[in-house]
């Protein structure tokens, strides 16, 4: 695999680099800050295509490309047949314009690799310098961004990993050390952001992702270095915990007493108690319409109905009406078994490519840019699990375009280079 060198430079792939660059720096630091990243990419991603056409593609890329459509194309076709309205294709339907971007990608065109790494380190430090004001200066009790504390939380956690690949890569490159040290505060300020947020579901993404990193540390460098720089993570981590346990901690231990409360006494009250009902009347939906399920519209209308029949407290059916608060149950009880089948696709067929990447090439571009797909595959199934990225603005763009990103370059033919 090769990248075009910095000196053979054009006003387009500076323009996608511009593009891929603000993807990861604005993200949550800038209101919608994505959306302006993701109208670069796709207009530059357009305007490469029709200059140079559709190159030769791997069939991985295709086979990536295909489970995007697919998702997409079900997604919304379901809506519109159950009466959810154009409304319900606004987040799936971002796997359309992603997926144009992956055809530019997976034909040719590229971007400068240094420009994709210090924008998610510089999108992880400006979360951080956000998370800071809204904590200390605006005293909220969790920071939520512009997206939400979980959503937010979740987004900087992924941000600050991604950071810790590009600082693999720079140290690895022999890249500048100031170009390093931005590399390496990133890694530091996304988990920092995301411990302020008091989210829970990203950490445990990150302990997953954290064994995905020691690998790629032993593939890029020797034992013992591999050890210090492993070492030096956690031990900056720990830190951050241990002088920041302001929100996250906390809130562990309300999990923990809400989980024995919950099956001890059957209370609802808390959010993780809260969460529980949902999840159990969602499953008794999904029992009753296993194979296509009730749809969004039925659905909301069944768990409003529960609350009024006295089956649920109010404030659990208003809470669970839009969606089940778990991303597997919520394809379950609204599309079936069908519809998990479409969102597994679409999680797992990414996750086995970058897997096939990080199995067969020893080149670090490739290998960090793999991982990276694996980072933003593994963080957004194990969030979901506590909540439905997919079904909410930021969350379906970050993962989309990032997937599509990343595959288009790492998954590139030999021919297309």
């Amino acid at each position: 695999m090769s990248f075009e060198p910095l000196s053979n430079r054009s006003l387009l792939n500076d323009w996608m680099t511009v593009g891929v660059f603000l993807l990861g720096a604005i993200s949550l630091s800038v209101p919608s800050g994505y959306s302006y990243a993701t109208v670069i990419l796709v207009l530059g991603s357009i305007v490469y295509l029709v200059k140079n056409g559709l190159g030769p593609m791997s069939w991985e890329s295709k086979l990536l490309g295909a489970s995007m459509l697919l998702y997409a194309t079900f997604w919304m076709a379901e809506s519109s047949l159950r009466g959810a309205g154009l409304r319900a294709w606004d987040e799936p339907s971002r796997f359309l314009f992603a997926l144009v971007c992956l055809l530019a990608f997976s034909s040719g065109a590229t971007v400068r690799l240094w420009g994709l790494w210090l924008g998610v380190a510089i999108g992880a430090i400006s979360a951080a310098l956000l998370a800071s004001w809204q904590y200390f200066v605006d005293d909220l009790p969790r920071v939520t961004g512009f997206v939400g504390a979980d959503h937010f939380g979740s987004l900087a956690m992924i941000l600050g990993l991604l950071s810790v690949l590009g600082f693999i890569r720079a140290v690895a490159a022999k890249q500048s050390w100031p170009y390093v040290g931005v590399c390496l505060l990133g890694a530091v300020a996304g988990p920092y952001a995301a411990l302020l947020s008091g989210t829970r579901a990203s950490w445990g993404a990150a302990v997953l992702v954290a064994f995905l990193l020691m690998f790629v540390f032993g593939r890029c460098f020797s034992g013992k270095r591999t050890l210090a720089l492993t070492g030096g993570g956690l031990v900056a981590i720990g830190v951050i915990w241990l002088a920041f346990d302001i929100v996250t901690v906390g809130r562990i231990t309300q999990f923990v007493y809400e989980t024995k409360d919950y099956f001890g006494s059957g209370h609802a009250e808390g959010s993780i108690s809260i969460r529980f009902d949902i999840w159990r009347a969602a499953f008794a939906l999904f029992l009753e319409k296993p194979i296509l399920g009730w749809g969004e519209v039925a659905y909301g209308e069944q768990m409003i109905k529960a609350g009024e029949q006295g089956l649920l407290s109010p404030l659990v059916a208003s809470v669970g009406s839009s969606h089940a608060h778990n991303q597997i149950l919520d394809a379950l009880v609204k599309r079936g078994v069908l519809g998990l089948a479409v969102l597994m696709i679409v999680y797992l067929v990414p996750l086995l490519l970058f897997l096939r990447v990080l199995s067969r090439r020893q080149g670090i571009d490739a290998v960090t840019l793999a991982a990276a797909g694996l980072t933003i595959v593994i963080a957004t199934l194990i969030y979901g699990l506590a909540h439905n990225p997919l079904g909410s603005h930021n969350g379906v763009v970050i993962y989309a375009f990032w997937i599509a990103i990343l595959g288009g370059l790492a998954l590139r033919s030999e021919e297309a280079g």
